[in-house]
This record gives C-alpha cells, sequence and structure tokens, in this order.
C-alpha cells in the first residue's frame, strides 16, 4: 500500500499497478485510492469504474469509502449520479455510515446535504453541527464550507444564537483550516500557495523541495502556477514551463492546459500551435473539463489542427456532461448560433437549448440571460416572454448587470451573438423569398 500511495504522487501509472495489486489482495483502502485515481486524478476519467471500487472498499468494510462513493453520486456524474429518491437515499446512508466512523469529509458533505439541501428537508442547524463535527475531525473541506454556510445561515435556524456566538464559531473554523493546511503543506506541499500569513518565498521554497526531492507532482504544478501568476513576486513563464511539463507527464490534466496556453502565445516557451493543441487534447483526455472547452474552439478555429466540426462539438459535449457551466454556454451559443448552417437546422436549436439551460441551472449567471432569450425569441422553446423576464430577473438577482440592464432596455443589453443570428436569419429570409419571385 504504501508504494502504492508513493507512486500515485510520484508516477500514477505504476501507483495504479500497485494499487490494484493490493486491492485484488483484499486491502479495501487500495481499492478505494486507486479509484481516486479514475476521477481525473492522473488516469483517464472513468466514473463506472470509481463507482465500482468504491462500492467494493465499502462493502469490504473501509468506510470513508462509503462516503467516497456517495459524494459521487451527489456529484451528478455520467452514469454514477443518484436519479431517484431512493437512490439519493441510499447515497444519504451511505454519509452517515461513514461519518458515524468519524470520516470528517463525509460528515462535512452530510451536513452540506441538510444545509441545501441536496435530498430531503433543508435542515440549517443539523447541517450546520455535522460540518463543525466533519471540521473537528480534521477534514479542511468541511472548514472551509462550515466558514461559508455560518456566515449566510439564518441565525434562528441556528438555534437562536446571537450574532457574536456566531463570529466565534466563524474565527474557529477559520483557525483550524489554517492548521490542517500548515499541516498539508509540510507533509504534502498541498495549500502552500494559498496559506495565509506564508510569504510566497517560504511557500515557492517548500514547493520546489518538494517537487525536486520527492517528485511531488502537486507540488511541481502549484509552484508553477505561482510562478506563472507571479503571485506576491514576478512572473516566470520559462520557470513554470519545466513545472508543468513534469505535473503533466504525470497525469495532472490542469498542467497540461497551463502548458498548452504558454505553447500557444508563446510565453516563456517558443510559440508552437501544434504543441499546444496536442497538450489540450491531453489535458481533455485526463478529464479536465476547460481543456475540453479551449480544444473544441482549437478544433473550430483550426488551431495546431485541421479544422473538424464534429470533433469541437463531441469535445465539448464532454467538458458539458463534466458539469463545466462554460463549456455549457459556448457549446449552447454556437450550436444555436449556427442551426441550419453547420448543424441540421432544429437540431442545434433543440440541443443549444438545454446546453444553455444546464448552463444557467449551474453557475453561469450569463447563460441565464442567453436561455432567456431564448424564450424571448422563441428559439428552441417555445416563446414565452413572461419566462423570458423571470430566468433573466434570476440572472440580475445573480449580480448579472446585462441581465438587469436587458430588463430595463433590451434594445441596448441583447448580447452580440443573438443580434449576429438575427441577421443572418434576416438574410436567409431574404434570400429565400427572392428565390421564389417569378421571373
Amino acid at each position: 500500500m504504501r508504494v502504492g500511495d508513493i507512486y500515485r504522487q510520484t508516477d500514477p501509472k505504476q501507483g495504479a499497478i500497485a494499487l490494484e495489486a493490493a486491492c485484488n489482495g483484499g486491502e479495501q483502502s487500495g481499492c478505494d485510492r486507486l479509484a481516486a485515481l479514475y476521477l481525473g486524478d492522473s488516469l483517464e476519467i472513468d466514473y463506472p469504474r470509481a463507482a465500482e471500487l468504491y462500492g467494493r472498499a465499502c462493502d469490504g468494510g473501509y468506510l470513508p469509502a462509503c462516503g467516497h462513493l456517495a459524494q459521487l453520486r451527489f456529484r451528478s456524474e455520467p452514469g454514477v449520479e443518484a436519479r431517484t429518491d431512493e437512490e439519493r437515499t441510499a447515497a444519504v446512508k451511505l454519509l452517515e455510515r461513514a461519518c458515524e466512523a468519524k470520516d470528517g469529509d463525509a460528515c462535512g458533505f452530510l451536513g452540506a446535504v441538510h444545509f441545501v439541501p441536496i435530498h430531503g428537508t433543508k435542515n440549517q442547524a443539523r447541517g450546520s453541527e455535522l460540518l463543525a463535527e466533519g471540521c473537528s475531525l480534521d477534514s479542511e473541506w468541511s472548514c472551509k464550507h462550515a466558514t461559508e454556510m455560518w456566515r449566510t445561515a439564518d441565525l434562528t435556524a441556528l438555534g437562536n444564537i446571537k450574532e457574536h456566538e456566531r463570529t466565534a464559531r466563524i474565527e474557529g473554523f477559520v483557525k483550524r483550516q489554517q492548521k490542517l493546511r500548515q499541516a498539508a503543506c509540510e507533509d504534502t506541499g498541498l495549500f502552500c500557495n494559498v496559506l495565509e500569513g506564508v510569504r510566497a518565498s517560504t511557500a515557492r521554497a517548500r514547493l520546489g523541495e518538494l517537487c525536486r526531492t520527492r517528485n511531488h507532482l502537486a507540488s511541481c504544478n502549484d509552484l508553477a502556477f505561482m510562478l506563472e501568476r507571479g503571485e506576491q513576486g514576478d512572473k516566470d513563464f520559462a520557470g513554470a514551463a519545466p513545472l508543468f511539463e513534469i505535473a503533466c507527464k504525470g497525469g495532472i490534466g490542469g498542467a497540461c492546459y497551463e502548458l498548452a496556453a504558454l505553447h500557444k502565445f508563446g510565453s516563456g516557451v517558443a510559440k508552437d500551435l501544434r504543441k499546444s493543441f496536442s497538450l489540450m487534447e491531453r489535458s481533455c483526455a485526463l478529464g479536465f473539463a476547460q481543456g475540453c472547452d479551449v480544444l473544441g474552439s482549437m478544433y473550430l478555429d483550426a488551431e495546431g489542427t485541421e479544422r473538424d466540426v464534429s470533433r469541437s462539438i463531441a469535445v465539448r459535449r464532454r467538458a458539458c456532461g463534466w458539469h463545466d457551466s462554460n463549456a455549457c454556454r459556448t457549446l449552447g451559443v454556437w450550436l444555436i448560433s449556427h442551426d441550419g448552417e453547420e448543424v441540421r437546422e432544429g437540431e442545434g436549436m433543440r440541443e443549444g437549448a438545454e446546453r444553455l439551460r444546464e448552463a444557467c441551472n449551474g453557475d453561469s449567471s450569463p447563460s441565464c440571460l442567453d436561455y432567456a432569450l431564448l424564450h424571448d425569441k422563441g428559439w428552441g422553446v417555445p416563446r414565452d416572454p413572461k419566462k423570458a423576464r423571470e430566468t433573466a430577473q434570476l440572472a440580475c438577482d445573480r449580480g448579472d448587470r446585462e441581465a438587469c440592464g436587458w430588463l430595463k432596455n433590451p434594445a441596448l443589453h441583447t448580447p452580440r451573438w443573438v443580434k449576429e443570428r438575427e441577421q443572418r436569419l434576416a438574410k436567409r429570409k431574404a434570400r429565400g423569398a427572392a428565390a421564389e419571385e417569378p421571373r
């Protein structure tokens, strides 16, 4: 097992071989760790395989895996999502089992389920308690979300506590999170680049040491980010590139994406569109959704490859399926804009409307205005001006200024892609009318 854990950080493919051997030998924690590699953590994404391994470990008595399987179900990933009330109830029971076994992440996620709720009756008091419990059990994720949720929770729902009591609890969560991040930085290099009160030079030195001496891929990647973005220091694209390359070869999709961007623009490395395309392909294959979205653009614009509309649509569908709202939006807008041109008439409208609905339901407020305009125009959905204004109001309430502007003056705040689509439709209509005129 120890061999597998070391390889997970330095050579994920060898790590997978070692962990699979441990899993097949009855080491259930090996099944759990192997499952994580199939979630885009160094191996190509395979959600059903990850769910199978988590279930195997859970059934074998390794209870943290029960929580990991439940979280996978609630993330609604393709092929493994909990679709029915019965399946969601079963996922909640898995979280409860893992939380009872003192798994901090499971307690925190169960708290989020009660707080939101993802399933069942909303219970902010119970949700907050579980998040606090997860934080006390050394779950950095739980501390982070406990801080956020305690800030937004209704005081009466928390048992009529006073504001100063809430402030004290939040301060406790923040301190606990800082302590956990500090420990992770010292041990594995994680969070070194985001620790409060840690000088950038200190974080860079620690990450560099872990990258060099342990070949710790995450540390190489984090250090590259710091150099690329110039966090509390000068930007160093040339220094970031070889570190991204190490992490990319090790299977970190985000590192491949960043390195592809450096080659695309010639930042610290030679400008090379073919190499950029190849790296973006690897990023997408490793499950980095943003890489698939940009790869879609590269196929359309023939950057480093031949133009291929079908491949562009396919990789963006993949990213959208991984709940990347930006990819859903770009795909939806493109499909509607090119309906009847590069996409069969009617099909682009229908799928485009569905993609924009998904993006709006996610975290893309501009997509809500796009979706509102589909109802206003009757593109891909029945024309419904009332629904259009309600959806635009949702975007406005989320802070989208264009949506607020459109509600007041549609002519001044209609997105350019909508105007361009209307112009193309008008030209097509005019050409059709001219063709029907008698000679």
